[in-house]
């Protein structure tokens, strides 16, 4: 039986990508079929993941295999957006791995459309549109849907 090379990688990066990717450590475990004491061991650093254990990891956690070989996770830090809709007692909640990928790359695609602006000496028209909280939701939804031009049937 051939010996398997081991990633040499940081446990501290393993474990920035898996939480900014939105995984527990269970559903991180199963996404990638291995025991979840393996992976808190490699996010410890008490083992090392093979690399083909690391390639499955970086494709559950939407990432370049490169990232995962980071000396020290970024430190740019990744900020979901905060979400209004929950009462305040009810204290923040997590997101899905699937709406943290979509928050994520939006968030790419947003700072990649103002580096675009940037560089061809525009922007974009502002976006006036207010409500409050009194006004009529359904009103209020009419006013944002026609502004941006969605046409929307019930």
């Amino acid at each position: 039986m051939t010996k398997r090379i081991k990633a040499t990688i940081n446990p501290k990066v393993l474990t920035w990508a898996r939480e900014s990717a939105g995984f527990d450590l269970a559903a991180a475990a199963a996404k990638v079929d291995v025991d979840e004491k393996k992976l808190a061991a490699w996010e410890a650093g008490d083992d090392q993941p093979s690399i083909p254990q690391l390639r499955k990891l970086a494709e559950a956690y939407k990432r370049p295999l490169a990232v995962l070989y980071l000396p020290e996770p970024p430190t740019t830090a990744f900020q979901a957006m905060h979400d209004f809709r929950r009462l305040p007692e009810l204290g923040l909640r997590r997101f899905s791995p699937e709406l943290t990928l979509e928050i994520r790359l939006a968030q790419q695609r947003r700072e990649l459309a103002i580096e675009l602006f940037q560089d061809a000496n525009e922007w974009p028209a502002a976006f006036a549109l207010q409500t409050a909280l009194r006004t009529d939701p359904e009103n209020a939804a009419l006013t944002i849907r026609e502004a941006l031009g969605v046409d929307y049937k019930l």
